[in-house]
């Protein structure tokens, strides 16, 4: 079992928006079930702090079954315990594991999981940490095992980085502040460029891709008195219904996405507006400790195709010793373009664009691109930040 690229890097930007908006963790762990056929997959975590809260999604479960695990079988479940006989980020088979001879004689094990035959299972240990864990379950049948469970540990290994990463994100943002060191750290884990502002469109805060896309001037840009505009008119209303409604105190809303475009003609991006609030209900709970008692203020975050300037490419050839191409790829990839999508845009053969991912792997001693991504973020700050 392969997992197309075409068909992951969908997920994992859901993977990534689900750690700044919580209403997006169902909707990840749907998109990892879709990933695996004939299975089902749990996402089981806990943020502790001054605003505690677990996580439990589940796909590819029936309500019944999932009513059922949290009613009584969440207590009863033995993996938790487990997780420090594992080595995080790691896959676990866990019919090959060294602790599966005692799971299996557990109620949990007997009762609920073969019960439903669910039987066996992957599973990924993402934090342990005493203030936060996580913990990713992929289940399926007995019968199925010999067929899903090499490939399934294989195709899970791909996204774990990404749930780690997305989990970190949604915690720091829970003990975050406007202006302080944490919300910088916050901001600089988002993939693309990233801004924080206020009702009068001042910027309170900003990633480092955040600033260079404001220093483009292009799509997005700073009037006069350094509020945020945007070049194209037509996006520029759909940016002012969506400001509206963020500092509108009567409404709750999603997250706006508004196409945006150069006012030179440049390529289209995303522009995604959500609101920060404080708000007690479950779906909003990591924000409410974040703004609690302070004013409103929005999250903006660009996607997709925009660009980055070419110093950033610089630094990454810099730090990595990479050729000019390997560069432009390596910083078309921490956008989250795909390498079809790459390979489009500048009308280069797809085999070329391999031989240069493969060149890049080379390079940063790294084996997948979830690998690569992070090794690009972390070592080029290092060498110069981005």
């Amino acid at each position: 079992m392969r997992v197309p690229e075409r068909k992951l890097l969908p997920v994992i930007d859901t993977i990534h928006r689900a750690g700044v908006d919580p209403d997006a963790w169902q909707d990840a762990v749907d998109g990892i079930q879709t990933l695996f056929p004939a299975t089902c997959v749990a996402l089981h975590g806990y943020q502790g702090g001054d605003q505690p809260r677990s996580i439990s999604v589940t796909s590819g479960w029936s309500p019944a079954l999932a009513r059922a695990y949290r009613a009584k079988w969440v207590r009863h479940n033995p993996y938790p315990a487990l997780i420090p006989q594992m080595k995080i980020g790691a896959p676990v088979i866990a019919d090959e594991s060294d602790f599966i001879a005692g799971v299996r004689r557990t109620e949990f094990y007997n009762d609920f999981l073969l019960k439903h035959d669910l039987g066996s299972a992957v599973g990924i240990p993402l934090w342990n940490e005493p203030d936060r864990a996580c913990f990713l379950a992929i289940d399926y049948s007995v019968r199925q095992a010999a067929r899903l469970n090499k490939p399934t540990a294989r195709a899970a290994s791909l996204i774990a980085p990404h749930l780690a990463r997305s989990f970190a994100v949604a915690h720091r943002l829970a003990g975050a502040r406007p202006g302080s060191d944490e919300l910088a750290a916050l901001l600089d884990r988002i993939r693309g460029p990233a801004l924080i502002i206020d009702r009068k469109r001042q910027v309170r805060s900003a990633n480092t891709l955040g600033e260079m896309f404001l220093r483009t001037g292009r799509a997005v840009k700073l009037d006069r008195s350094g509020c945020v505009q945007l070049a194209d008119s037509a996006a520029e209303v759909g940016f002012q219904r969506a400001m509206g409604a963020c500092f509108n105190p009567s409404i709750t809303v999603p997250p706006f996405t508004i196409p945006i475009r150069s006012g030179d003609g440049g390529k289209s991006s995303w522009l995604n507006v959500a609101p920060l609030q404080a708000d007690t209900s479950l779906a909003k709970g990591p924000l409410a400790g974040f703004l609690a008692d302070r004013e409103r203020l929005a999250l903006l975050i660009v996607a997709r195709t925009w660009e980055p300037p070419q110093d950033i490419a610089s630094r990454l050839r810099d730090a990595f010793k990479l050729t000019p191409a390997e560069a432009k790829l390596a910083a078309a990839l921490m956008e989250g373009l795909s390498l079809e999508s790459y390979a489009r845009d500048r009308d280069v053969a797809i085999n070329t664009v391999r031989n240069q991912l493969q060149s890049l792997f080379e390079k940063t001693r790294t084996h997948r691109q979830g690998e690569l991504i992070a090794a690009l973020f972390r070592d080029s700050r290092r060498a110069g930040r981005l």
